[in-house]
């Protein structure tokens, strides 16, 4: 299970509902992964030093999925189906969602509004 910036958010700031769906994915012995890119969007936010080593501390439980060449052309074409649509998303979201489908993961995220426009992405939500 591919964790997106918002449940990892959500989590780090004790969001009940992302704790109670993580937990009980535990329970079924999911595996927690995040993309190198979820790791960008995190450290691009305003933090003091103890949410830092939260974050450090937290992304160091989990697997995390590089952006390989592979993940690059199904996100490229994800990216150029949905803007030639006009359903633009962010590129970061289309890089994630390459990231999860050439892993065949699931995206567990709050964010399904931009997310859901990629046909064939398993999304997770809480």
């Amino acid at each position: 299970m591919i964790l997106d910036s918002t449940a990892v958010i959500d989590f780090l700031r004790d969001n009940q509902e992302a704790r109670f769906r993580i937990k009980e994915m535990e329970e079924k012995n999911v595996i927690f992964a995040t993309t190198a890119i979820t790791s960008f969007e995190l450290w691009q936010g305003n933090m003091n030093k103890k949410e830092e080593q939260k974050l450090r501390e937290f992304l160091g439980t989990l697997v995390i999925f590089p952006f390989t060449e592979k993940d690059a052309q199904i996100a490229g074409t994800i990216h150029k189906a949905l803007k030639r649509q006009g359903l633009d998303i962010q590129p970061e979201d289309s890089m994630i969602a390459g990231i999860a489908m050439a892993a065949q993961e699931p995206v567990l995220t709050k964010n399904i509004k931009h997310f859901e426009r990629i046909p064939g992405l398993i999304i997770e939500t809480y």
